[in-house]
C-alpha cells in the first residue's frame, strides 16, 4: 500500500481478507477503478458515518471484473487486503478524494485459543438455532485466515456502526470478544428463522 491512495467512500466496511462485490457508475471512480487497473494498484474504502468519513479504512484490490458496459460501468469484485489510518484527504482532479495514509495494524500479543474457539461456538450456536446451512466456501475460508473474527464479522449481523468499531479494534483477542458480546446477545433476541435475513444472507460479502 502506497503513502497517498484513491478513496472510495461508501456506506459499508471490508474488512480484510473480505471480498465484496461493487457496481461503478458515476464517472469519477470509473476514472478512478480504470487508473487503478493500469496500474495494477488499489484504493481505499471507508465507511460514511452520519455524514463523516471514518478515520480507519481498508485498502482493497481488483480481484476480479464481472461485466463492463459500454458506458464504462461496471461490476467488480474487491478483495480487502490491509488496513490504513487517514493522515490527509485531498481531492484529485478526477473529483474523486485521494488520501495520504499509514498503514493500522494489530498491536502484537499471543492469541487467546480459548477466545477464538468461544467466539467460534458463538456463532455456530446462532447458525445452528436458524437451522441454516453456510456453504464449504466460507468455513475453509475461516479455517484459512489467522484473524478468525474479520471473517465471522461478515455473517455476524453486525449494523455498519459496529462493523466500524470492530475494524478499529487493533487486537484479536479484543475483537473475539466484541464479537461473543454480541453474538450472545443475537442469539436470546432470534426467535425463529424470520431474522435468516437479516443476519446471514444480508451481508453482502463473498464467500
Amino acid at each position: 500500500m502506497k503513502s497517498a491512495i484513491p478513496l472510495f467512500p461508501l456506506g459499508l466496511v471490508v474488512f480484510p481478507n473480505s471480498s465484496y462485490p461493487l457496481h461503478i457508475f458515476e464517472n469519477k471512480y470509473i476514472a478512478m477503478i480504470n487508473q487503478c487497473l493500469s496500474l495494477n494498484s488499489g484504493f481505499g474504502i471507508v465507511s460514511v458515518i452520519n455524514e463523516k468519513f471514518s478515520k480507519i479504512g481498508s485498502f482493497v484490490k481488483i480481484s476480479k471484473i464481472i461485466k463492463e458496459d459500454e458506458n464504462g460501468e461496471m461490476d467488480i469484485i474487491v478483495t480487502g487486503v490491509e488496513r490504513f489510518k487517514i493522515l490527509s484527504i485531498n481531492k484529485t482532479d478526477y473529483d474523486y478524494f485521494s488520501a495520504r495514509v499509514e498503514a493500522y495494524d494489530d498491536q502484537y500479543t499471543s492469541l487467546d485459543d480459548e477466545l477464538i474457539e468461544e467466539m467460534i461456538f458463538s456463532f455456530e450456536k446462532i447458525i445452528s438455532k436458524l437451522k441454516f446451512k453456510l456453504d464449504d466456501a466460507f468455513w475453509n475460508k475461516l479455517e484459512a485466515v489467522n484473524l478468525k473474527s474479520f471473517k465471522l464479522a461478515e455473517k455476524a449481523g453486525l449494523s455498519l456502526v459496529q462493523q466500524q468499531e470492530l475494524l478499529l479494534l487493533d487486537n484479536e483477542n479484543t475483537r473475539a470478544e466484541y464479537l461473543i458480546r454480541h453474538l450472545n446477545n443475537l442469539y436470546t433476541q432470534i426467535e425463529d428463522a424470520t431474522s435468516t435475513d437479516r443476519i446471514i444472507m444480508g451481508d453482502g460479502y463473498i464467500n
